[in-house]
């Protein structure tokens, strides 16, 4: 039986397309989901990642790496990043899906040279534009996280056309958007 890894930076029994997206795919294949909470399904193994809270010192150490787009210092050193490598290290999947960008880098590298399928609920880039705290400090990072590593996904699907269509012109006009085979 195929093993499929689901990634999702979220709590698992709340994020009801993540918890819809495990429990059709645990019917058909081996299922590890990784995130915050346990999605609590019948036969879906589970690996939780801490949601850790950051001290204000922290916080703003955090926000100088993001300023000076050091996004790669950013991205690996955050706690939920690193549990997800030591929580997989060692294990084989035959498929990864990366639920949002922020998921993304993390699946490529525990996948390796396997398929690794993003799941993009939004288009990340403009996901909160109108707020300007985000503008200033997230968007760069996100689209960094785009512009690395779309390009490398087996393939991608998300909710509408229009944002498919976002992700294809911006980064990557070689993903396969249709029917993804397993």
């Amino acid at each position: 039986m195929k093993k499929i890894l689901i990634i999702s930076f979220t709590h698992l029994n709340e994020d009801a397309r993540v918890y819809r997206q495990i429990d059709c795919l645990s019917k058909k294949y081996e299922v590890c989901a990784l995130g915050f909470s346990d999605p609590c399904i019948k036969n879906v193994s589970f690996a939780q990642c801490k949601a850790k809270k950051k001290s204000l010192l922290r916080k703003c150490f955090s926000a100088l790496k993001l300023l000076s787009r050091r996004y790669d210092s950013y991205y690996w050193n955050q706690g939920h990043v690193k549990d997800a490598l030591r929580l997989t290290d060692g294990k084989v999947f035959d498929l990864i899906i990366a639920n949002d960008i922020e998921s993304l880098p993390v699946g490529i590298r525990i996948g390796g040279s396997k398929k690794v399928i993003l799941d993009a609920h939004e288009y990340s880039p403009r996901e909160y534009e109108d707020d300007w705290i985000w503008n200033l400090f997230l968007k760069g990072f996100k689209t960094y996280l785009c512009r690395q590593y779309i390009p490398r996904v087996y393939g991608m699907f998300t909710v509408s056309n229009g944002i498919a269509e976002a992700y294809k012109k911006n980064f990557c006009k070689k993903i396969n958007y249709g029917r993804i085979k397993i």
